[in-house]
């Protein structure tokens, strides 16, 4: 009897397709590898620890269990996985990872050494990518690290208000005023006073 495996994962590989029993009597599987590359392989080779890739780099760079490998990841999820939460926010729009980027290595290159330096700073928990352009593409010309805070002052969902030559998000004008968020909100958005009046203490 065939032992069914597919969907079942095992390491970087999910086993998709039953192919065929040779004259070992020993199966042969259809799998995917997280690196997006399809391989046949025997099953007693897929539940091999030492094989559960299709033999690509993304073992051999040893990060899959770091958080960083795991932004990477999730930055391309965001992309091109049409049936996560809020895909039109990224992917929906038409916002993609650059060529080089589809490449852990590469990312890892452009990126590594300034997550490491705000992980220092701000934590690792605190330490998102960030696109500086909230309508342009995750490339390095375009991405930083940011703690959430940064981050969601450049979500497409904050408005900034100009003034003064400056142009900030109402939190920002909140601390900078020393004015109540809630109270100077209220004001510019609920009664839309005049920003002149809106910024008096």
């Amino acid at each position: 009897m065939i032992k069914n495996i597919k969907g079942k994962k095992f390491g970087m590989l999910t086993a998709i397709k039953y192919l065929e029993t040779d004259a070992n009597f020993r199966s042969w599987w259809l799998c995917l590898c997280i690196c997006g590359k399809k391989k046949v392989m025997r099953l007693d080779h897929i539940q091999s620890k030492n094989k559960s890739s299709c033999g690509c780099a993304y073992k051999k760079h040893g990060m899959i269990k770091t958080r960083f490998y795991r932004i990477w990841r999730h930055m391309k999820t965001r992309c091109y996985n049409p049936k996560i939460p809020k895909f039109s926010r990224w992917g929906g729009r038409g916002i993609i990872v650059c060529k080089s980027w589809h490449d852990f290595r590469n990312f890892k290159k452009d990126m590594y050494m300034s997550y490491q330096a705000h992980v220092k700073q701000f934590g690792e928990k605190n330490t998102q990518i960030d696109r500086i352009d909230n309508n342009g593409n995750y490339s390095k010309k375009n991405c930083r690290w940011a703690t959430f805070k940064q981050q969601a002052n450049n979500s497409s969902n904050v408005r900034f208000i100009k003034f003064n030559n400056k142009r900030l998000s109402i939190s920002e004008w909140s601390r900078r005023l020393n004015i109540n968020y809630g109270t100077l909100y209220t004001r510019i958005r609920i009664y839309n006073w005049p920003i002149q009046k809106a910024f008096i203490k």
